[in-house]
């Protein structure tokens, strides 16, 4: 990373500063120290504990948009996860917006986060489907490893349940179904997900044509940094970050979970998982720690799915229960099977339909907002979110962050309420009565002070 002069420095604390990454005092600290030695800011941020080295990888690569990967120009941060960074940037030679993912420099020492950096990129290179989020590009620059991804703009299903709460039955199945298809086509390829959960499924707008019910959002998959083949592959071999286990506790698999070989039918259970938290409104084994999560997972300890959802139907309470069996072979065989559980479940339902005024396809931000590009010297709360409000730990996800308005603010424009007779008569009699309080409240405040400031002359004569 090429030093910054000192107005450049300068911006760096400030960019930092906006990010949340430094306190007013740490940020008046820097300051000062740019002033004699613009060159030990970013180390001292270090040294002191305030910035990680990934934080300043970040703010240099924002405030370098161009500089950073060869024909792309950095737009904004999308997120931020255990070893990755996610900017939305330009591919200049295209002239598109993608989601373009990166291994921060911190990582790429690591052979084993290189490793599935690539297993991602070779992964997604292989799926060609609508349910899967499509990869344009990859390379290395000076030690960092990229990946350029579609660009989706939308939500991500975590963030939508968190909006919404748990989802009606047929749009809840409905999505279940398309992530399936994904997960079928991925399976004929021999490549197992590992990681499916909702952060893990984007909601767009569907094209127009594509066929889906009025109101469903289209499912795409995002993620395969946990992917590998099934096939060849020895059990090994597996990546896994000290040795552990690679996944999300509450939708991982148990035989994943106890690191034993796994394949599609870990995903089948990962997506009964999110089925379940689609339905009920809560992730299955609950737990304020990962150690009760992995607990709870163990002993197959969650609460059951009729009484967190009352009004469900049998039937899907009996295909959920079977996607997040204990032991691989109580599970559907594969995802081909599973889809034709889960169309023959949904044939049993009446056709979905979006509620009127309301609609579940996260809405598209204006032209402008999209079109908005990071400045440095006043970067936007959309364009440049706040460290607090990325996660840290989890992976990050390519979505453009959109947070659909809850349907309340989608009433008709004529859905005013109506006055009857008897109101449109009183509303004239209540306007001349405030008239004429106003009249003799005028006219006493007049008298008030109207015989103080005759007295007054009288005396000023005298």
């Amino acid at each position: 990373m090429k030093p910054l002069d000192p107005h450049a420095t300068a911006q760096f604390v400030q960019l930092a500063t906006r990010q949340m990454l430094l306190s007013s005092e740490q940020s008046a600290e820097l300051t000062t120290i740019a002033e004699h030695d613009p060159s030990r800011v970013a180390d001292v941020a270090i040294a002191k504990g305030w910035m990680s080295a990934n934080d300043v990888e970040v703010v240099h690569t924002l405030l370098r948009p161009g500089d950073s990967i060869p024909g792309y120009e950095i737009l904004g941060l999308l997120g931020r996860g255990g070893m990755g960074v996610v900017y939305r940037a330009r591919q200049l030679n295209l002239n598109r917006e993608v989601a373009l993912k990166t291994i921060s420099l911190e990582h790429s020492a690591r052979a084993g986060s290189i490793a599935r950096f690539e297993q991602e990129a070779r992964s997604i290179a292989r799926l060609q489907h609508p349910q899967i989020v499509t990869a344009y590009d990859f390379g290395r620059q000076e030690g960092r490893v990229y990946l350029a991804l579609e660009l989706v703009e939308g939500d991500d299903l975590e963030t939508y349940l968190q909006t919404n709460g748990r989802l009606p039955e047929a749009l809840a199945w409905g999505l279940v179904r398309q992530a399936a298809a994904g997960l079928a086509a991925a399976e004929r390829l021999g490549i197992v997900h590992r990681d499916i959960k909702p952060a893990n499924l984007l909601l767009v707008q569907p094209p127009a044509g594509y066929p889906l019910p009025p109101g469903m959002p289209l499912v795409k998959i995002t993620d395969f940094g946990l992917a590998f083949l099934a096939s060849g592959v020895d059990s090994g071999a597996r990546l896994t970050v000290d040795g552990t286990a690679l996944g999300s506790p509450h939708y991982m698999a148990p035989e994943q979970l106890a690191g034993k070989s796994v394949d599609s039918r870990a995903d089948i259970y990962a997506l009964g998982a999110t089925c379940y938290h689609l339905l009920s409104g809560h992730a299955p084994f609950p737990g304020e720690t990962v150690g009760e999560v992995l607990t709870n997972k163990i002993k197959h300890d969650t609460p059951p799915l009729r009484d967190l959802a009352p009004g469900l139907s049998p039937a899907s309470i009996a295909l959920v229960e079977r996607m997040m069996a204990e032991l691989p072979e109580h599970r559907p065989a594969g995802c081909d099977a599973l889809l034709t559980e889960i169309d023959a479940l949904l044939a049993a339902f009446p056709p979905f339909e979006a509620a009127a005024g309301q609609t579940w396809i996260p809405r598209r931000p204006s032209p402008e907002a999209d079109s908005a590009a990071v400045t440095v010297a006043a970067p936007t709360a959309q364009s440049l979110p706040t460290a607090a409000a990325l996660p840290t730990s989890a992976a990050p996800s390519i979505v453009s962050p959109r947070v659909p308005l809850p349907p309340a603010a989608a009433a008709p424009l004529d859905s005013a309420p109506r006055l009857t007779l008897a109101q449109w008569l009183l509303r004239p009699t209540v306007l001349l009565f405030g008239a004429m309080l106003l009249a003799v409240l005028a006219w006493g405040l007049w008298q008030g002070w109207g015989e103080p400031r005759s007295k007054t002359r009288q005396q000023w004569v005298a």
